[in-house]
């Protein structure tokens, strides 16, 4: 066994259906080793007040999971919001309403109309002191003309303005290689997000995810590739775990002690 490369932080999207109390879920998060937190988005606590709660518990949020729609409606809110919480990156998880909607057929030219908005967001949150990062899920591997669309996204917009939290698990259920993104966009990946995907027709009721080694990728060449691509943070994730406190335990304690340097 070896240390983790990286600190492990905990996208609390994975605790939003938790029966328990704030304080208890936080306390949860802390009691399965976690120092580090991945924010959603709230509209009824400040960020500082946020950032207060967090310490009571003693978390910090490294970076934020914000929708698209609150950036174009309000940015120097938002980024304001998110400064006084304390966070380096802010990511879009996926796209807004006003480019895509459930059930859609996704084009390429949807994806480029993508990328300007981002871009334009991404200006303003250089500008603030912050990275704008993009998250995928399985629709980014679709491919237009031998692009994917994350290649759209990503190759279409400057570095230092739209960054790049790669979610392992989506980008195999949408038939593509971790490793191969990984590579490509080195130097643009500071968060990883970490889940597993469970062997076919198991963990249904969990969308077919599972915890960190509980599935069958690749972590052993993944975690090398993601420390050689540049990434600072391990963000575990599990969009509906069984059992919740089990599942983020266990995944810390499979990275922590075996995804080192």
């Amino acid at each position: 066994m070896t240390e983790s490369a990286l600190p492990i932080g905990l996208q609390l999207y994975t605790l939003r259906n938790m029966d328990a109390t704030e304080d208890e879920v936080l306390a949860a998060v802390k009691g399965a080793g976690y120092a580090y937190v991945e924010t959603v988005h709230r509209t009824d606590l400040s960020g500082a007040d946020w950032k207060r709660l967090l310490d009571g518990h003693g978390l910090r949020a490294v970076s934020a999971h914000v929708p698209q729609e609150a950036f174009e409606s309000d940015l120097d809110g938002t980024l304001r919001t998110y400064s006084d919480l304390g966070v380096e990156h802010v990511i879009v998880p996926a796209p807004g309403g006003n480019f895509f909607s459930p059930g859609t057929e996704y084009r390429a030219a949807d994806w480029a109309r993508l990328a300007d908005s981002l871009r334009s967001i991404g200006q303003g949150c250089r500008d603030a002191g912050m990275n704008l990062l993009y998250h995928n899920h399985w629709q980014e591997m679709e491919q237009f003309d031998g692009r994917l669309a994350i290649d759209i996204l990503l190759a279409d917009t400057e570095p230092d303005v739209l960054g790049y939290e790669p979610d392992c698990a989506w980008i195999s259920k949408g038939g593509q290689n971790p490793v191969e993104l990984l590579r490509r966009y080195a130097g643009r990946v500071p968060c990883v997000h970490m889940k597993d995907l469970a062997p076919e027709g198991e963990n249904e009721d969990q969308m077919g995810l599972a915890a960190v080694r509980s599935g069958t990728l690749a972590w052993e060449a993944y975690g090398r590739q993601i420390s050689a691509s540049g990434a600072r943070w391990y963000i575990v994730e599990h969009d509906m775990p069984g059992d919740y406190v089990q599942s983020i335990t266990n995944s810390y304690e499979f990275i922590a002690g075996h995804l080192g340097g």
